[in-house]
Order: C-alpha cells, then sequence, then structure tokens
C-alpha cells in the first residue's frame, strides 16, 4: 500500500488489523514513528533489513558467509510483547540496546 506522507501508524495499524508489520526499506521516511506504533499496538515489528534490528525492530534476516540468520532485538521483543522460545534466542544472533 503506498503510503503519502507521515500517516499515524497506530491507526492504520488497527484499521488492517495487523498482527506483523513487516518493514521494507524505506527512504523516504524513518521508522521511529513506526515502532511507536507497533509497541502500542502489539504488532510484531520485523525486516529483512538488518540495521533496522539494531535500530529497534523486533526481529529480522541477515546473511553471514552465505548462510541466513535471523537476528533479534531482545529489548524490542519484550516492547513489542513477544515472548520468542529459548532455544530460538540461542540459535539466532541477539541484540541488546541497554
Amino acid at each position: 500500500m503506498p503510503i503519502a506522507g507521515e500517516p499515524h501508524w497506530d491507526s492504520l495499524i488497527d484499521a488492517l488489523d495487523l498482527d506483523v508489520c513487516y518493514i521494507a526499506p524505506l527512504r523516504a521516511m524513518g521508522i521511529a514513528g513506526l515502532l511507536t506504533a507497533t509497541r502500542l499496538t502489539r504488532s510484531v515489528s520485523c525486516t529483512g533489513v538488518p540495521e533496522y534490528v539494531e535500530s529497534g525492530v523486533a526481529f529480522g534476516f541477515d546473511s553471514r558467509g552465505g548462510k541466513p540468520q535471523i537476528v533479534i532485538n531482545v529489548d524490542a521483543e519484550k516492547a513489542e510483547g513477544i515472548d520468542f522460545s529459548s532455544q530460538l534466542l540461542k540459535f539466532a544472533r541477539n541484540i541488546q540496546n541497554s
């Protein structure tokens, strides 16, 4: 869905009844407002942009040495109300911002 300007993300997430928000690379706007909305609505944020996980997206995907890797931001996971299993956390590359 094309978006013009800075939308009210929480209203958009509620209107679309989203459980998961996949955040594609964004050029024209930052992700801070969207991440605030995912926390308010308890919608899971995910991405294929590893730098976004470092910036607060709950989880994403990366490639290291030609192999896929799951990346989890532990602080964002908790803020969005997610409780990933300990087995997944052991398998993934974990990031903590605090």
